[in-house]
């Protein structure tokens, strides 16, 4: 026979476990989410190169942006008012000059052979500080001439109202054109095309003239650690690079052509 104690103490011990769980069965527990250590990292190292970045950008745009404003501020310091700076001939702005020309210089074209205007020499000068000058193409007889701020090649016949008359001056060596009218200085601008916009003489504003053998000069301009001749660019006057590295240099007034220049002292 079974015994009753040993019957009761089993259904006590069954009696006492907790449905739905199992002495014999380990515990299971799901782990909680736990973050990577690695993933943390790359996710803060991504954020402090995107930052980086922009603050790089940032800078290299600033630094960019203060050069091309005070080019374009230099362009158009004589633009507001250069065309009403310029007179007429009949006006007594070249006061100054009664004494050497008068006040509205008639030059006659270089390639004529009978020329009667001999109120001047019109044989070409050496370009020194302290003259003025009409500075003149040699190929064709136009003259550099400020016209409602822009430099062009002009006519002498054609010249009334515009300015003609360029003052030189010498700083640090180099050689400056002052124009007589404006006040302005001819130079160049960030596209390597010739102005007059310049209150100050500066870098680019800077010539030296070489005499050619030929006769005539070669007007230049620094470039970098270079000296780039003026010519024509496009029907513009712009320093070029043509003749750079010596040899011979294409001269006249044609696209990427040297010009060859003449000084006549007024």
């Amino acid at each position: 026979m079974r015994n009753p104690t040993f019957d009761h103490k089993i259904t006590n011990k069954f009696s006492n476990r907790r449905p739905g769980t199992s002495s014999d069965s380990s515990i299971s527990t799901t782990p909680a989410a736990q973050t990577n250590p690695v993933h943390t990292f790359k996710a803060t190292s991504i954020a402090r190169s995107s930052k980086g970045h922009y603050k790089f950008g940032l800078i290299f745009a600033l630094l960019l942006a203060i050069p091309l404003a005070l080019i374009s501020n230099k362009a158009m310091v004589c633009q507001q008012d250069i065309h009403d700076s310029i007179p007429d001939c009949d006006s007594d702005t070249f006061t100054d000059y009664t004494t050497k020309t008068p006040q509205c210089t008639t030059i006659g074209n270089s390639n004529s052979e009978n020329n009667d205007d001999d109120r001047f020499d019109t044989s070409s000068s050496v370009p020194s500080p302290g003259s003025t000058y009409l500075i003149r193409a040699s190929s064709s007889g136009k003259l550099l001439t400020l016209d409602s701020g822009n430099v062009v090649l002009a006519q002498p016949a054609a010249n009334g109202g515009s300015s003609i008359h360029w003052r030189c001056i010498e700083v640090k060596g180099w050689l400056h054109f002052q124009n007589v009218a404006s006040g302005c200085y001819i130079g160049h601008n960030f596209w390597d095309n010739i102005l007059c916009s310049a209150r100050n003489p500066d870098g680019w504003e800077r010539f030296t003239a070489r005499l050619r053998p030929e006769g005539g000069y070669y007007l230049m301009m620094t470039h970098w650690e270079r000296l780039w001749k003026v010519g024509m660019r496009d029907g513009m006057l712009a320093k070029i690079e043509e003749g750079e590295w010596g040899g011979m240099v294409r001269t006249g007034e044609g696209n990427y052509e040297v010009i060859v220049w003449e000084f006549v002292k007024v």
